[in-house]
């Protein structure tokens, strides 16, 4: 593989990554306020927010997401809305009760590493790169 192209993919990705560091940082929890839990990770379904089918995701780390869902003329399910819900605190559902959105800060150290990766690629000579893994 040459370096150039391997060098231009990992500065798009990290041009990606650095627009939404302020986000990727945290782990996000979510709470359904009609329970008597704690905030959780992980997906939930089975509630509806104006009407459409809702389902709460918290993965990958770094994302919180729900996805709203019609059923289409053939039956199967389809997304009409994705709602980022990492800059909100809650979300009324149909119910009336809410999901409250709860954030904890973590280690994040993508961009170091692809700033690492970039300078590496920078000190390449040759035409060709080859990239061995091994676990």
């Amino acid at each position: 593989m040459p370096p150039g192209h391997l060098q231009a993919v990992a500065s798009a990705l990290l041009k990606c990554i650095e627009r939404d560091e302020d986000l990727l940082q945290f782990d996000y929890l979510y709470k359904m306020t009609d329970r008597d839990n704690s905030p959780g990770s992980g997906s939930e379904s089975g509630f509806r927010v104006r009407g459409y089918s809702g389902s709460i995701s918290t993965r990958p780390n770094g994302f919180c997401r729900i996805e709203l869902m019609e059923a289409a003329p053939n039956g199967q399910g389809r997304v009409v809305e994705i709602l980022d819900m990492r800059n909100k605190r809650e979300l009324e559902l149909d119910s009336g009760q809410k999901i409250k959105i709860y954030k904890r800060k973590k280690e994040f150290s993508l961009t170091r590493s692809l700033r690492d990766l970039l300078t590496f690629l920078d000190s390449c000579t040759g035409e060709q790169l080859e990239i061995r893994h091994s676990v």
